[in-house]
């Protein structure tokens, strides 16, 4: 019936031209792809397909059509490929097989019976927990087996290709009966648990390497991912950057990093303080299923015109304030890159480290040990103007633009040939906001915020071989060129939104506050991948053939409220937010409870439990393998709904100078489509049935430990997070749970800063055991130099223990009316050689022992790995007057 649709659809769109016209080909072993590219350029047809997969077939046979769609039907016979329309466009895809899916519930209730063991000959899983289990295609009718623990055990027989049936089962009661302990009833937390607040100002002598950098300041706490050097975002507790919310004065920042991870995008002269939420937030927050980060800039000095400039290695930096009477002031902030000397050895470590896995995923392993010359820039602006008409009042208009360009190029050429890379990339991101505070009262405040965010990235790599001749023109020589081969991929990611909120704050008393607000978003998303392509043998030309092209928009209605009521030592907050998304056309509802109880003057213990949704996310669905993950809306079919529930149970203790802090936490999420593994185009996955959609579901527990000392001129802490970050997606793994990338056993932080004098010293050591990597497969019969990813194994190895010590001087002495500050960073001082990821190629080694007669080829498993920074040296000044 799908395939009669789809036929009927082709016809009203090529009738008036095809009517009535017998269609005679003639193949004779004739690859596929050649064969379908006469018909479309022979009858002007929009049809979408890979090339690479249909060359592999040859085709030989007589085909007599009446109609075109019967020619396009008969020339696809007896292959393994289906027809699918989108946007009266025709796509040719692989035929997918379908997995058996099914849910086990109880006979009498319907309730699922979660983690139930299903057998059949060939395998065995267990359910997850709302009863769902898979297992691989068959041809024949299956046998499963099904046992639960107090039910009967029983066998069912599945025919082939089912999906979506249920198994019944039948209660037992002479078996015993499973106690399940609800976690839903456990006791939470009110106060913000799972919470830090920073001053960029307390920390502004710790080792970095460019400034300041609140970012970096966060990996150093307990959860937040400190090995991750040179990648965009930060990682929460096992999560993704793109399930943490990163706002700025109300707007909504998508990326956050300068020079591959040298620099933060938020520029910390112009921050007053950054809240950090690792897990359970107040329902005020919402779009995400991991943490918080709410950045807040600083009003600007009311008094006196004031500001600051600064240099290091590899950028410089500038802020101004300047008041306006005594109820207006402008604060503007600019950095700019140093691009005198991004070309230094220091830049080429972060390009080996960020880029080289975007290049060498085009599966040519040759591509992998270019030398590329670098040309890098960035620039990022802050501007603030905030009015107080009165001490009630506070109006603040923000603006925040940033962008990024690089470009990497190698060139190999002799007299006769030349071989060109060209490696590109550009990011931007722009915000907009003006909020109102309005004090009614004493104990009511009124706030309004409208903002907006754009963000957009490109990337492209362009490959060319060309051949130089020596042409002889009337008695001059010239050289002219001709080019062999060039191809040209690129993507381009972009995401706007717009978004308006409201809220209202009422102190009822000193035990009890009321919360409450509206927040209205709309989201539009653009994801797009191209290739052009020229042969000059096969005269095969692809200009600007567009493999990806996704445009999609979404609005999302929030109402938020939160009770916060403390008695005696108990304080309690229940909050709720309720999440009205469009593009699903549902509801999506989020209870939140926190608890504190302090239970001696110092110690409080403290829990959270909260429901969390995120409808942006970031998945890696793309024909052309990047590596990289791109911003989509979700659908609530292929690409579903994140739901993520939180769990925390935690104590502190606070005795003179001393602060112990202990977490433990668990976070399950589902919905989760960003796989590295995946490698299917947007538009065909839009395609598929709903059995079919690549989400798969995370699970990440763990324990936070924080102990800090804390003295007038002494600063110290040591923070431990014990962890694991589980992953499981229907078609990788055997439906198992694996590592993620994310997942790191231990790490370790410990942090000293001390003031002598003018002077301040710090040192900061980290250590992390080994992050996973997935091994190679098996294939020595592969002649094409590239060892895939094993993804039965996804994740089942690990790479060494990272290290790094980094220590920083700084002198601050008074010039004229400035202060001023000289240091020095020396980043990575034991030249720890860190590994961020590991690949495999194969080498074929001439051995040069045997004789011409004797020569032989000696295949070799070789592991390509991409190095974080050693050592390195930064000279800073700083100059605030």
């Amino acid at each position: 019936m799908r395939l009669l649709q789809v036929l009927l659809l082709f016809t009203a769109v090529s009738y008036s031209v095809h009517a009535q016209t017998e269609f005679h080909k003639s193949y004779k072993d004739k690859p596929l792809n050649k064969a379908l590219k006469e018909i479309i350029k022979d009858h002007n047809l929009k049809i979408s397909y890979s090339p690479s997969l249909l060359k592999e077939y040859n085709i030989t046979k007589e085909i007599n059509a009446s109609t075109i769609e019967e020619l396009i039907e008969e020339l696809l016979s007896d292959l393994p490929f289906d027809i699918k329309s989108s946007n009266n466009v025709l796509l040719i895809v692989p035929q997918q097989k379908k997995v058996l899916k099914g849910k086990i519930v109880d006979e009498t209730s319907g309730n699922p019976l979660s983690y139930a063991l299903v057998q059949s000959t060939t395998k065995s899983t267990v359910a997850d927990q709302n009863g769902f289990f898979n297992l691989p295609p068959s041809e024949d009718t299956v046998t499963l087996k099904v046992s639960y623990l107090g039910y009967k055990k029983m066998d069912f027989s599945i025919p082939p290709n089912a999906s979506n049936f249920q198994i019944h089962l039948e209660q037992n009661p002479f078996e015993l009966q499973e106690v399940i302990l609800d976690v839903n009833k456990e006791n939470d937390l009110s106060v913000p648990v799972s919470s830090f607040t920073l001053n960029p100002k307390q920390f502004n002598s710790l080792p970095v390497l460019g400034e300041t950098d609140v970012f970096k300041t966060m990996q150093l706490l307990p959860g937040i991912s400190a090995t991750n050097e040179s990648t965009s975002g930060f990682q929460v507790r096992g999560s993704t950057a793109a399930q943490n919310l990163v706002l700025m004065d109300g707007f909504t920042l998508y990326h956050l990093d300068h020079f591959f991870g040298i620099f933060s995008t938020v520029n910390p002269n112009i921050i007053n303080n950054v809240e950090i939420f690792k897990g359970g937030f107040g329902a005020e927050y919402g779009g995400r299923v991991s943490s918080v980060v709410n950045v807040s800039s600083r009003t600007g000095n009311r008094e006196k015109i004031s500001g600051g400039a600064g240099i290091n290695f590899l950028s410089t930096n500038f802020h101004l304030d300047v008041p306006i009477g005594n109820k207006l002031n402008i604060l503007v902030g600019l950095r700019n890159s140093f691009t005198g000397v991004i070309e230094s050895d220091l830049y080429t470590d972060f390009l080996a480290s960020s880029r080289q896995n975007f290049i060498s995923s085009f599966d040519d392993p040759n591509l992998t040990s270019l030398e590329l010359s670098p040309s890098l820039s960035f620039y990022d602006v802050n501007a603030k103007v905030t009015y107080q008409p009165s001490d009630k009042t506070t109006i603040n208009a923000n603006l925040y633009i940033n962008e990024d360009n690089y470009e990497g190029t190698f060139i190999d050429e002799d007299d006769f040939a030349r071989f060109r890379v060209t490696d590109e990339a550009d990011w931007s991101n722009a915000g907009l906001s003006l909020n109102w505070d309005q004090m009614i009262g004493s104990n009511q405040v009124f706030g309004l915020s409208l903002n907006a965010s754009e963000y957009e990235t490109k990337e492209s790599l362009s490959t060319g071989f060309s051949l130089i001749q020596d042409v002889d023109f009337e008695g001059d020589s010239i050289f002219a060129s001709t080019i062999i081969e060039e191809a040209r991929f690129g993507v381009q990611n972009s995401v706007n939104d717009v978004g308006i909120k409201l809220y209202h704050e009422y102190f009822i008393s000193d035990q009890s506050e009321l919360h409450s607000g509206l927040e209205i978003n709309g989201i539009e998303t653009s994801f797009r991948s191209s290739v052009e392509f020229e042969d000059f043998f096969s005269e095969e030309t692809i200009d600007e053939a567009y493999l990806d092209s996704l445009e999609q928009s979404a609005a999302i209605t929030s109402i938020f409220g939160s009770y916060t009521h403390r008695f005696g030592r108990l304080s309690s907050t229940l909050g709720f937010r309720s999440n009205y998304y469009d593009a699903g056309e549902n509801w999506y509802h989020e209870p939140r409870i926190n608890l504190a109880y302090q239970l001696s003057d110092a110690i409080q213990l403290k829990g959270s439990f909260s429901h969390h949704h995120q409808f942006l996310n970031q998945t890696s669905l793309s024909f052309i393998n990047s590596g990289r993950f791109y911003w989509v809306l979700s659908d609530d079919d292929i690409i579903p709904v994140m739901k993520g529930r939180h769990l925390i149970f935690g104590a502190h203790y606070d005795k003179q100078n001393w602060r112990l802090e202990a977490e433990l936490y668990r976070r399950r999420t589902t919905g989760v489509s960003a796989n590295r593994y995946i490698r299917i185009p947007p538009e065909i996955l839009l395609q598929l049935e709903e059995d079919d959609q690549f989400a798969g579901e995370n699970i990440s527990q763990g324990l936070d430990i924080l102990l800090k000392y804390k003295a007038q001129t002494f600063n110290s802490w040591i923070s431990y997070s014990l962890s694991s970050s589980r992953d499981r997606f229907e078609f990788f793994n055997e439906n198992d749970f694996y590592s993620s990338d994310q997942d790191q056993r231990h790490e370790f932080n410990f942090v000293n800063m001390v003031k002598l004098g003018r002077w301040e010293l710090a040192s900061t050591f980290i250590y992390g055991t080994g992050r996973p990597f997935t091994p190679p497969v098996d294939d020595t019969d592969s002649d094409d130099g590239i060892f895939f990813e094993d993804i039965d194994r996804i994740n089942s190895l690990r790479l060494p223990s990272y290290r790094r010590l980094d220590i920083s001087a700084k002198y601050s002495f008074p010039w004229k009316k400035a202060n001023c500050e000289l240091g020095a960073t020396l980043f990575n001082v034991l030249n720890f050689r860190n590994i961020k990821s590991r690949r495999y190629v194969k080498q074929f080694i001439f051995d040069e022992q045997f004789t011409e007669e004797e020569v032989e080829d000696e295949i070799r498993i070789v592991p390509l790995d991409t190095y974080l920074l050693g050592f390195t040296p930064n000279l800073f000044f700083n100059v605030r007057f």
